[in-house]
């Protein structure tokens, strides 16, 4: 089983990081669109500033289970956990992701694929919190299968027709539970 997962809001926090690093209450976002650092910029933030620091990245948090999770799927035979990230404009972003995939999850630089279209990149299971990202990836992989990771800019009373007809994950134990069952079952596409 090869597991797609999307980095930023699945294994790291980045969105709550910059709300808070901001001073910005959720509650106060229009999150008609799903640019949330559009959005701030439009609100008179400077979300693109903040991510040039290298600093800044590194005191990203993880989001909680993320790391035993990836450990628990990696002890599995025949399951290949592939990281799955968008690039970012920003300066020592790349070589600051690579690290944290590297050092702090045990990603070998195998393991890791840069793309600004997640859909190109083919698994049995993908995980983001971007809708459009799964359904696009869905309609070129009809058999895979698609998990939506909750998050902020993605709940339903936000926008309902993005994220209808996608399979809701609450966090990582509820993930790790459906992946360990869909294991021991034996996936199938």
């Amino acid at each position: 089983m090869r597991i797609l997962l999307d980095v930023d809001e699945v294994l790291l926090d980045s969105l709550k990081h910059m709300l808070h690093t901001l001073n910005v209450d959720p509650e106060t976002i229009e999150w008609e669109g799903w640019d949330v650092y559009l959005v701030l910029e439009e609100m008179g933030y400077s979300p693109r500033l903040i991510s040039q620091s290298i600093p800044w990245w590194k005191s990203v948090p993880e989001v909680p289970g993320a790391f035993e999770s990836i450990q628990a799927l990696r002890m599995m035979s025949g399951v290949e956990v592939i990281f799955l990230t968008s690039l970012w404009d920003a300066q020592g972003w790349f070589t600051e992701r690579v690290r944290r995939l590297t050092m702090e999850f045990g990603a070998r630089n195998q393991d890791i694929i840069f793309a600004g279209d997640k859909s190109l990149v083919d698994g049995d299971v993908f995980v983001d919190d971007k809708a459009e990202a799964l359904h696009a990836w869905k309609e070129r992989h009809p058999h895979g299968r698609p998990l939506l990771f909750d998050a902020l800019n993605n709940q339903p009373e936000h926008n309902y027709k993005v994220v209808a007809g996608l399979q809701r994950v609450m966090d990582w134990e509820g993930l790790l539970e459906k992946l360990l069952a869909w294991h021991q079952i034996g996936f199938k596409k």
